[in-house]
Protein backbone atom coordinates (compact mmCIF):
# COMPACT_ATOMS: atom_id res chain seq x y z
CA UNK A 1 0.00 0.00 0.00
CA UNK A 2 1.21 3.30 -1.15
CA UNK A 3 2.29 6.13 1.74
CA UNK A 4 0.25 9.60 0.74
CA UNK A 5 3.11 10.69 3.10
CA UNK A 6 6.03 9.90 0.81
CA UNK A 7 4.01 10.31 -2.30
CA UNK A 8 3.78 14.29 -0.73
CA UNK A 9 7.00 14.27 0.12
CA UNK A 10 8.34 12.77 -3.59
CA UNK A 11 6.33 15.50 -5.15
CA UNK A 12 7.88 18.33 -3.12
CA UNK A 13 11.63 16.59 -3.98
CA UNK A 14 10.75 15.99 -7.56
CA UNK A 15 9.52 19.71 -8.54
CA UNK A 16 11.46 22.10 -9.73
CA UNK A 17 12.97 25.15 -8.09
CA UNK A 18 10.40 28.26 -8.44
CA UNK A 19 7.41 25.80 -8.48
CA UNK A 20 4.73 26.82 -6.78
CA UNK A 21 2.81 24.42 -3.99
CA UNK A 22 -1.06 26.15 -3.88
CA UNK A 23 -3.26 24.84 -0.99
CA UNK A 24 -6.94 25.31 -0.41
CA UNK A 25 -8.33 27.31 1.84
CA UNK A 26 -9.96 25.09 3.30
CA UNK A 27 -6.88 23.32 4.66
CA UNK A 28 -6.03 26.13 6.59
CA UNK A 29 -7.55 25.30 9.78
CA UNK A 30 -6.15 21.46 9.66
CA UNK A 31 -2.49 22.99 8.97
CA UNK A 32 -0.11 23.40 12.16
CA UNK A 33 0.66 27.04 13.01
CA UNK A 34 4.27 26.62 12.54
CA UNK A 35 3.78 25.70 8.62
CA UNK A 36 1.07 28.56 8.01
CA UNK A 37 3.84 30.87 8.81
CA UNK A 38 5.54 29.14 6.14
CA UNK A 39 2.51 30.40 3.83
CA UNK A 40 2.27 33.47 1.25
CA UNK A 41 -0.52 34.38 -0.89
CA UNK A 42 -1.50 32.14 -3.36
CA UNK A 43 -2.87 31.62 -6.57
CA UNK A 44 -6.83 31.74 -7.55
CA UNK A 45 -7.60 32.74 -3.61
CA UNK A 46 -5.43 30.19 -2.02
CA UNK A 47 -2.36 29.85 -0.26
CA UNK A 48 0.63 28.20 -0.46
CA UNK A 49 4.40 28.00 -0.93
CA UNK A 50 6.84 28.95 -3.63
CA UNK A 51 9.43 26.69 -3.53
CA UNK A 52 13.20 27.31 -3.01
CA UNK A 53 16.09 24.77 -2.73
CA UNK A 54 16.53 26.58 1.10
CA UNK A 55 12.45 25.63 1.54
CA UNK A 56 12.53 21.96 0.15
CA UNK A 57 14.29 20.30 3.07
CA UNK A 58 12.11 22.13 5.21
CA UNK A 59 8.90 21.22 3.76
CA UNK A 60 9.95 17.43 3.25
CA UNK A 61 10.70 17.58 7.20
CA UNK A 62 7.28 19.35 7.90
CA UNK A 63 4.88 17.06 5.72
CA UNK A 64 7.15 13.73 7.88
CA UNK A 65 6.43 15.98 11.02
CA UNK A 66 3.45 17.23 10.83
CA UNK A 67 1.47 14.59 8.31
CA UNK A 68 0.27 17.32 6.17
CA UNK A 69 -0.88 14.84 3.83
CA UNK A 70 -3.75 14.21 6.24
CA UNK A 71 -4.17 17.79 6.79
CA UNK A 72 -4.43 19.17 3.38
CA UNK A 73 -7.71 18.78 1.49
CA UNK A 74 -6.87 19.69 -1.88
CA UNK A 75 -3.40 21.01 -3.64
CA UNK A 76 -1.79 22.17 -6.82
CA UNK A 77 1.54 22.24 -8.28
CA UNK A 78 2.51 24.31 -10.76
CA UNK A 79 5.77 24.63 -13.08
CA UNK A 80 7.23 27.75 -12.82
CA UNK A 81 6.42 28.57 -16.28
CA UNK A 82 2.85 28.32 -14.50
CA UNK A 83 1.83 25.08 -16.46
CA UNK A 84 -0.22 23.12 -13.78
CA UNK A 85 1.66 19.75 -13.04
CA UNK A 86 0.10 18.15 -10.20
CA UNK A 87 -3.91 17.91 -8.12
CA UNK A 88 -4.28 16.20 -5.12
CA UNK A 89 -8.03 15.77 -4.11
CA UNK A 90 -9.64 15.24 -0.96
CA UNK A 91 -6.51 14.72 1.19
CA UNK A 92 -4.39 13.07 -1.99
CA UNK A 93 -7.47 10.27 -2.55
CA UNK A 94 -7.22 11.63 -6.19
CA UNK A 95 -4.22 12.80 -7.68
CA UNK A 96 -3.51 13.64 -10.77
CA UNK A 97 -0.37 14.26 -12.74
CA UNK A 98 0.88 16.20 -16.14
CA UNK A 99 3.42 14.17 -18.53
CA UNK A 100 5.63 16.79 -17.74
CA UNK A 101 6.18 16.70 -14.37
CA UNK A 102 9.92 15.23 -13.51
CA UNK A 103 10.98 11.86 -12.89
CA UNK A 104 7.22 10.93 -14.37
CA UNK A 105 8.13 7.42 -14.67
CA UNK A 106 9.66 6.90 -11.22
CA UNK A 107 6.22 8.53 -9.41
CA UNK A 108 4.22 5.19 -11.67
CA UNK A 109 6.53 3.08 -10.92
CA UNK A 110 5.85 3.81 -6.70
CA UNK A 111 2.62 5.53 -7.15
CA UNK A 112 0.80 4.17 -10.52
CA UNK A 113 -1.95 2.97 -8.22
CA UNK A 114 -3.03 6.43 -7.31
CA UNK A 115 -1.70 8.55 -9.80
CA UNK A 116 -3.89 9.48 -12.77
CA UNK A 117 -2.29 11.45 -15.55
CA UNK A 118 -3.98 14.58 -16.79
CA UNK A 119 -5.20 15.40 -20.26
Amino acid sequence: MISEKELLVDLIKFVPVNSYWDLSLDSLPNLPVHFKKKLEDGLSEKYGIHITEEKRNMLESLILEFDLQDKIVHQYIYMPSGLLVFKGYDYLEACFIHKDFPNLDYLFSKYGDVLNLMN
